[in-house]
């Protein structure tokens, strides 16, 4: 007489959750997962540590344009322009979400310590000049570390700054042009004399160019007299060409047209005489070797 028990082993591995075995004595075993050989491993393209995530890289194009969305944003926000809007942004590291925290618990505060002009005057523009003494001071390698990299983020936020300030300028030429029909309309200025304004753009656009390259040099130039000379320079154009800006942003009233052009041209023409200053100074100091580095610089030897 068969046995129940007596199946084939087909039969006694159709249950599939069952994965222990009993012994006679009641205790179970593990069974031999090897023997099934079944490879649970996968693929070495797919395989990755607990700690990594996969990911797509954004182009430049992408970044750019999702710091230009950013940008547009904060202005709405807060009300500001974008260029402001940039400044506060690159001030915090482009964090979005900790430059609102921040922004509505001390605008003031956040304003004074990011720099934008409109909240103090012309205070800021003391701020082109690095202090040394962090780096002067610093004694251990952690401290002359921490000195070196504020040295570099002084310098390199002034350069992006101003760069990004360029990247937005077909915003303003938009803007100014828009202001330009405006005042052919509630003025008698025809369309060739509105031109100042475009003129003004034009020399904003072009001094931004040269201040961003100011930054870069003055990194490199070592500490003295003319590093403060040039510094100087680059000051008086900085804030030249700031209380240039606000003059072309500022609202149009008609009857304050007559008063806006002759003070936009005044202005133009003085921060083409202050960036002349800049690029010729700057050239006559390389041809006399005024300018001593802090680093080799090949060809400036």
């Amino acid at each position: 007489m068969s046995s129940d028990y007596e199946n084939s082993d087909n039969e006694y591995y159709d249950d599939e959750d069952d994965m222990m075995l009993e012994d006679e004595d009641g205790s179970a075993s593990e069974m031999d997962v090897d023997a099934f050989d079944i490879d649970y491993r996968t693929s070495g393209k797919d395989k990755l540590k607990l700690y990594e995530v996969e990911y797509d890289p954004l182009s430049q194009r992408d970044v750019e344009k999702m710091m230009q969305q950013d940008v547009e944003n904060i202005s709405g926000i807060f009300g500001v322009d974008s260029n402001i809007a940039a400044l506060l942004l690159r001030h915090l590291d482009w964090n979005k979400e900790k430059l609102i925290e921040k922004y509505m618990d001390n605008p003031t505060a956040v304003n004074t310590a990011a720099g934008p002009w409109s909240e103090h005057g012309t205070a800021w523009y003391s701020c082109n000049r690095y202090d040394e003494k962090a780096s002067v001071d610093a004694r251990d390698a952690q401290s002359k570390s921490r000195a070196s990299l504020e040295r570099y983020l002084h310098y390199y936020n002034r350069w992006a700054n101003h760069e990004q300030s360029a990247k937005l300028s077909m915003e303003l030429y938009a803007k100014t042009e828009k202001k330009m029909d405006e005042m052919q309309m509630t003025s008698e200025l025809t369309w060739i004399e509105v031109q100042f304004m475009k003129k003004a753009v034009d020399e904003v656009f072009k001094c931004r160019m040269t201040l961003k390259w100011t930054y870069a040099m003055a990194y490199y130039l070592d500490s003295g007299n003319q590093k403060e000379l040039f510094e100087d320079n680059q000051r008086d154009l900085e804030r030249a060409v700031e209380e240039l800006s606000e003059l072309i942003e500022s609202p149009l009233e008609p009857e304050s047209i007559p008063s806006l052009r002759q003070k936009v041209t005044d202005k133009t023409v003085y921060v083409q005489k202050r960036n002349e200053i800049v690029l010729e100074d700057t050239a006559k100091g390389l041809l006399e070797g005024r300018w001593k580095w802090n680093c080799s610089i090949e060809g400036f030897d």
